[in-house]
């Protein structure tokens, strides 16, 4: 799957388009085929390095906080609708 994700933190040059595996849910998780997304202010103090205090993340990261689409698998575990919804 293609995912937009940085690797360091900084300005939007850091942003790549790239190919990845497609994540498996975890427990209480499920997998969303994004139909569309915007783009939050969040997204970029996050990327520009920010909010490593209140809102740390693992590189790579994809951002996106807000999303909308279809689940497209869910765990055992999850609450989430079972797919697809």
């Amino acid at each position: 799957m293609k995912a937009v994700r940085f690797h360091e933190f900084g300005d939007p040059d850091v942003l790549r388009y790239e190919e990845i595996d497609r994540p498996v849910p975890g427990t209480g998780q499920a997998l969303v085929r994004v139909a569309g997304s915007s783009f939050h202010g969040v997204d970029g103090t996050i990327r520009a390095g920010f909010m490593q205090g209140p809102i740390p993340v693992t590189l790579p990261h994809t951002p996106g906080i807000d999303v909308s689409g279809t689940v497209y698998a869910a765990s055992t575990c999850s609450s989430a609708a079972t797919p697809p919804n």
